[in-house]
């Protein structure tokens, strides 16, 4: 009788266990499915997303007209490997073939 009982006991105690570990591992297998699919949704986003770059980066755009407001240069002459400057410089509406005969120089002021 008391093997019947401890045999009983243990197949109640044996199935509350398998019971309760089907839960828990279902769960389990819930969430680990679920998580697969999210991986498998994030690497096809990921393929995507580097198939647009390889295609945008091959890409070719011609630029028909390009406004800059300002630009900062920091080259210095000697930088640039320029050893002679000549030629003119003119400055506001002096457009035509001037000469330095024809400037007035200081002596004449």
């Amino acid at each position: 009788m008391w093997k019947e009982k401890q045999t009983e006991t243990e197949d109640r105690i044996i199935g509350a266990v398998d019971r309760y570990l089907d839960r828990v591992f279902s769960a389990y297998d819930r969430q680990l499915s679920d998580l697969e699919k999210r991986v498998g949704q994030l690497e096809k986003k990921m393929t995507n997303a580097s198939r647009s770059n390889r295609e945008a980066s091959s890409s070719i755009f011609i630029v028909d007209h390009m406004t800059c407001d300002h630009i900062h240069t920091y080259n210095t002459i000697s930088q640039l490997g320029i050893k002679d400057l000549s030629g003119q410089l003119n400055i506001g509406n002096a457009h035509g073939e001037a000469s330095s005969d024809s400037m007035p120089s200081k002596e004449e002021e």
